[in-house]
């Protein structure tokens, strides 16, 4: 009986970690969604379906590691409003905004994107210049002007 309770006791940091990070994992899907649905419900993205919770599945979108969106592509689809709720997706490393009819500055929010290594905001009316606090983790491979 002794030796039931310790082989148990041995596995319950193992059952534990195993157990938290499901949850964590979770938690990080319902982040990106949650997001995502934002920038749906602000953009209104074609071919994004918000009744279908594989957010990883919807046009545009790439996702990576635990459901993390990395890329995100909506060009050409004449998308207009604020766009500064994108700057949620934490894991995002390619974004292209071009060929659309944003305008305004670029939000200050896109600072937070530090994994951004591809941004390409041209054919917009964006004005001002890129924040200053966005942190690339590496030197940027592509920045398209934008205008």
């Amino acid at each position: 009986m002794l030796y039931s309770v310790m082989r148990i006791l041995c596995l319950l940091p193992f059952l534990l970690t195993w157990y938290l990070s499901k949850s964590l994992h979770a938690g990080t899907e319902l982040q990106e969604q949650t997001t995502l649905l934002a920038i749906h419900q602000e953009l209104r993205v074609p071919g994004w379906n918000a009744n279908n919770s594989d957010y990883c599945s919807w046009e545009g979108v790439t996702c990576g590691h635990h459901s993390l969106v990395e890329k995100l592509i909506l060009t050409n689809q004449n998308l207009r409003g604020d766009v500064s709720s994108i700057s949620r997706l934490k894991a995002l490393q390619w974004l292209d905004l071009s060929n659309n009819d944003f305008h305004g500055l670029i939000p200050p929010a896109f600072g937070n994107l530090s994994d951004l290594e591809y941004l390409d905001l041209s054919s917009n009316k964006f004005e001002g210049s890129i924040p200053p606090g966005i942190g690339w983790s590496q030197e940027p491979q592509n920045i398209e002007p934008f205008q």
